[in-house]
This record gives C-alpha cells, structure tokens and sequence, in this order.
C-alpha cells in the first residue's frame, strides 16, 4: 500500500511540477530550482506558487457614495506535501505582490499562518489578499512568499501574471 503511494505521488510529482525560483530570506538573489524540498526533522516540499490579480473599477453610480468597495484583488495558491510519516508544520510569515519588473511593493498584507501537515499529506492553500487602491504601476506581477520550517527561512516567488482589470458599470 504505502509502495503503491509512493509510485503515485512521483507520478504526480513528475507531472505536476514546475521550476520555482527559492532563496534563503538574507536579501540574497533568488535562484531557480526545480522544488523546494527542506532536509530537516520534518521535510516538507513546495510543490508550486500560483498567483491570480485582478482589478475591479466600479462606475461611480454602481456604489454607494459612502461604501469605498475592495479594488485590488490576489490570490496566492501554495501546493505542499509532506515527505515524511509524521506530522510537519511549517509557517507562511509573509505574503508580498510585488511589480515583477522593478519590484515594487504593491499595497497588499497577509499576516503570519502556522499550516500543519499530516503524515504523507498533499494540500494547496490558499491566501485571499485585497486592497482598496488596486495595483500600482503597469505591467506583470508576482507573489513573493516568505516561509519557515524549523529555524530555516526561505523566500519563494510565483511566476510573474498579468493583472486583470475589469470596469463594472452599474444598471440605473
């Protein structure tokens, strides 16, 4: 059974990985690897980093004038597995969107999460992030995810995405 499993999941990994740029969090340059796999008491393996952007401008007549609504829109999907037969944990400590050419800060905050794993577990998480100024600047964005297992910091980016606009008129 626990062959059969382990079959499956480099299977899935095989085919389901995507190269993704990891760094240690000391300001050095971020460097491509094929995935991040920490050697420690509890390794756990980041699969992949997606991000989604979006603005939604709304015409002054579809809201209210004392409702200041949500303009900027990112969703942070983070693929995990933990490699071993017991239990991991590993802690998101900050989530950036940051303009991929210059990069620039976008107006974006996420606070810290403790995600537990289970022994042999697969999970995407996801991070809602939204603003109420939108993305600044022109051009591609990426998602800059800081994480920690153990005493070990490290740095991982999405590939950069274009952000979505969207103008919703309001019906009178």
């Amino acid at each position: 059974m626990v062959r059969l499993l382990l079959v499956l999941m480099a299977l899935a990994t095989s085919t389901a990985c995507k190269a993704v740029p990891v760094a240690p969090a000391n300001n050095l340059p971020i460097s491509p690897v094929i995935e991040t796999t920490m050697n420690s008491k509890t390794a756990i393996s980041i699969q992949s980093i997606t991000l989604m952007a979006r603005e939604e401008w709304m015409a002054p007549e579809a809201v209210p004038a004392h409702i200041k609504p949500d303009v900027g829109f990112a969703v942070v999907f983070i693929r995990l597995e933990n490699l071993r037969e017991e239990d991991a944990t590993l802690t998101i400590t900050n989530i950036e969107i940051r303009n991929a050419d210059d990069s620039k800060l976008q107006p974006f905050s996420q606070s810290p999460q403790e995600i537990r794993l289970k022994p042999l577990e697969s999970s995407e998480i996801s991070f809602d992030l939204t603003n109420k100024t939108g993305y600044s600047g022109e051009g591609k964005v990426k998602a800059v995810v800081t994480y920690q297992i153990g005493e070990q910091v490290n740095v991982i980016e999405s590939e950069p995405v274009e952000v979505k606009k969207l103008f919703i008129v309001g019906s009178t």
